[in-house]
């Protein structure tokens, strides 16, 4: 049986700030309440909240390395030299491989771009991957959305004569990969003031340095939709620098300048309406998404640098197709697993559900183990067996780190990754069963009452108060997302 979420009431807003910011504003007492719990608690801020300026993005420069990763891009662009794009496969690294592909083919360059397989390769830079672009003689790889933790990696391109510029936004290492750049605004070092930028966020900030467009003001209208799109995707705040580039995204596809985008659009049955941000994070991000996950990056890839209205229409439509097969694997993935349950319901007395299963397609049980975290509000771990791995994908609750558990019970893992809410992690299939004991025990130590799923009230509000005026001033507050929750 589902478990319901906890409800848990935020604390309320000052409410001498709240008076203050309804009597200068002329909003309503609800929505300065909402304002002043997220932060925004003087007119100066709120101005600037609700009327954001393309002279809000901050200098590129102010990126470390980033004159450093210009110089080089700079030289390899003038010089002819060979290069090559290095992504990722989920929409964040898709969408940040064709802004900086298409924006060096437009200067001429010779570029191209790569993104490993996520079967055969899984995330990030890999020996066999450097060794085919040193056959296509690259000169210089650029990665996107990835390479913070490329160290080894890095040392063999160097080893085979191939200079490496890094633009990332995950967390580093203490040491930091051996590249002529490493641009990563999580950096120690790094005094760029907004830190959470997405992976195409980061290299639109490089195409924005190449170009001297140090505002943004004209890189926005050309990379705007993809930009906007990967920051609702990857799920990071939708403060500062990430708001701007989204409601000025959804200003561009509303346009519709992007051919691949307004058909991918049409193809998902949102034409004729204005887009808003949840439209862009679970209308097209998981179309794209979907490419990745069953292996056919280069199909979303020729989508989003596709200028051709015929070719793109035909391309849009095998996306939805790829997307229902999503949907379909995911629905076959839960079916079993509830029938699992309903055999063994002392699954659900567990702290953390850990399922295993052949045939589950390991591209997409990270969205069945979400689903589980939704209804049962519990963490969850599921693994796809495949010969003698178990590749395992994990989400989890807040105030339960995934990755943390995962750390300590690590000995028998072969690699794992993540964060505090979702992780990755292979193991041999002779000690997943052992693995999965462990998990388990380790939240029995440090848990005596595990943490649940909670659902957040904003603002607990007087019945007259709950009116069309109320609904509506707080739409005043989009776009919605990570950080600026609908309320």
């Amino acid at each position: 049986m589902p478990i319901e979420k906890r409800w848990v009431v935020k604390p309320q807003g000052n409410p001498e700030a709240v008076a203050a910011m309804a009597a200068a504003t002329g909003i309503s007492p609800v929505l300065a309440n909402l304002l002043v719990q997220r932060g925004i608690d003087t007119l100066e801020k709120a101005k600037k909240f609700f009327n954001p300026q393309l002279s809000d993005l901050h200098d590129p420069f102010l990126m470390k390395d980033m004159d450093k990763a210009v110089e080089r891009l700079s030289e390899a662009v003038e010089q002819g030299e060979q290069i090559a794009v290095y992504g990722d496969y989920d929409c964040d690294g898709i969408t940040a491989t064709a802004m900086l592909y298409s924006y060096l083919e437009d200067l001429g360059a010779q570029v191209i771009y790569y993104i490993p397989d996520r079967d055969v390769e899984g995330y990030g830079l890999n020996r066999a991957a450097l060794d085919f672009l040193k056959e296509q003689q690259v000169e210089l790889i650029v990665t996107v959305d990835n390479g913070i933790s490329a160290l080894d990696e890095a040392v063999y391109a160097k080893e085979l004569g191939i200079d490496l510029i890094i633009t990332d936004h995950h967390q580093p290492r203490p040491q930091l990969p051996q590249a002529c750049a490493v641009i990563d605004p999580h950096r120690q070092d790094c005094e760029y003031p907004f830190k959470a930028l997405c992976g195409a966020g980061v290299a639109f900030k490089l195409i924005c340095a190449m170009e001297g467009d140090l505002g943004g003001e004209e890189m926005i209208w050309h990379f705007g939709e993809l930009a906007a799109i990967a920051t609702m995707a990857d799920v990071v705040e939708l403060t500062g620098e990430n708001r701007l580039i989204v409601q000025r995204g959804l200003e561009c596809i509303a346009q519709g300048e992007q051919v691949g985008v307004h058909a991918l659009i049409e193809a998902a049955g949102m034409s004729g309406r204005k887009l808003d941000s949840i439209d862009l994070a679970f209308g097209l991000a998981p179309r794209i998404n979907a490419a990745g996950r069953l292996g056919q990056t280069d199909l979303a890839m020729e989508l989003l640098l596709c200028d051709r209205q015929s070719q793109a229409m035909e391309l849009a439509q095998q996306l939805n197709e790829l997307n229902e097969q999503r949907k379909a694997l995911v629905d076959h993935i839960y079916e079993e697993i509830n029938a699992k349950i309903a055999r063994h319901p002392e699954i659900l007395q567990e702290r953390v559900i850990l399922l295993y299963g052949e045939g589950w397609h390991h591209g997409v049980i990270g969205i069945a183990a979400a689903r589980l975290v939704e209804e049962y509000s519990k963490p969850c771990v599921l693994f796809s067996i495949e010969e003698d791995q178990a590749r395992g994908s994990a989400r989890s609750v807040e105030g339960y780190s995934i990755i943390a558990a995962i750390s300590r019970c690590s000995s028998l893992l072969t690699r794992y990754g993540g964060h505090d809410q979702a992780a990755g992690m292979t193991v041999p299939v002779e000690h997943l069963r052992e693995f999965i004991d462990q998990m388990l025990q380790d939240a029995r130590e440090h848990f005596d009452l595990m943490p649940v799923d909670q659902l957040k009230i904003d603002a607990v509000v007087d019945a007259e108060q709950l009116n069309l005026k109320t609904v509506y001033g707080m739409q005043q507050l989009r776009p919605f997302g990570c950080g600026n929750e609908q309320p």
